[in-house]
């Protein structure tokens, strides 16, 4: 038998689908994120300004008012500065590292050549002040 769902995990479910599809189609309006979802255009809005409060996303402008007229739609992106993601390879001869902002725009990619003596979780403790001083240095 199914249970219904708490308001937090509905709501929590909520966000996350539309963190993605604002993430999958930058420049989108609450209107068509409506359409997408099935959600009523409250639910919407509600759950697009608790992602800007958090500032997950930004307005990005206005679309075009539809051809009844009215008021033009706002049209949503991810906000880029909200946080980073760093992808690393370590190999043998060298560390392989970028730096994407949170939209996924690479600002940083490097690769530096490096020995690394083969033992157990070293990679990472020598990777990790390399890391730092790089987000450090280029941000």
């Amino acid at each position: 038998m199914f249970k219904s769902g708490s308001t937090k995990l509905v709501r929590n479910l909520n966000q996350k689908h539309i963190l993605n599809l604002v993430r999958m189609n930058p420049g989108i309006s609450a209107s068509k994120i409506s359409q997408i979802t099935n959600l009523q255009m409250t639910t919407v809005a509600y759950t697009l300004r608790a992602l800007k409060d958090k500032r997950l996303i930004k307005e990005i402008g206005s679309g075009e008012p539809s051809f009844q007229g009215g008021k033009p739609p706002i049209l949503w992106d991810l906000s880029p500065s909200y946080g980073f993601i760093v992808g690393i390879e370590i190999i043998p001869h060298e560390i392989r590292l970028v730096l994407l902002d949170f939209s996924g725009k690479i600002i940083l990619k490097e690769t530096t050549p490096h020995e690394f003596y083969y033992k157990k979780y070293n990679k990472l403790i020598i990777a990790k002040p390399f890391i730092f001083c790089y987000i450090q240095t280029n941000c």
